[in-house]
């Protein structure tokens, strides 16, 4: 989660909006609006993708400025968790492929070595008959 305060003003004393964001992954949430002074001036912040956009209008003229919020909160450290879930579920698989791979091998062995001695016990040794003749 990455909370922030966004303060939008057009520096020139006609007021500000600040507002408070709370992101998680890819989606935000506003948590409250301070508009201080009421001036001839219209200054509005919003938020729009993984930007946060202020803009100032007056009779004259109009500006806007764009925050990227995932870039700021990336510095922070507070990523997605996606891939992290990801990681998770293929170490899992990984974890149980091994596992399964180990008890084959060690019931394989088991069995060959179980053959091995059964055969063993099957062998028919002949008798040795030694016959001497004379002349």
């Amino acid at each position: 989660m990455c909370n922030f305060t966004v303060t939008c003003s057009s520096g020139l004393s006609e007021g500000a909006v600040s507002r408070s964001f709370s992101c998680v992954t890819n989606s935000c949430d506003q948590s409250d609006t301070h508009s201080p002074g009421h001036t001839d001036s219209s200054i509005a912040l919003f938020l729009s993708g993984s930007s946060i956009i202020c803009n100032h209008s007056n009779h004259v003229s109009w500006s806007q400025d764009t925050w990227d919020y995932q870039q700021e909160c990336e510095k922070k450290g507070i990523k997605d968790d996606k891939p992290a879930v990801i990681r998770f579920i293929i170490f899992g698989v990984v974890t149980f492929v091994v596992a399964l791979v180990l008890v084959y091998l060690f019931f394989d062995l088991k069995r060959r070595k179980r053959m091995k001695r059964e055969n063993l016990e099957e062998t028919v040794y002949d008798d040795v008959q030694v016959k001497i003749y004379l002349s």
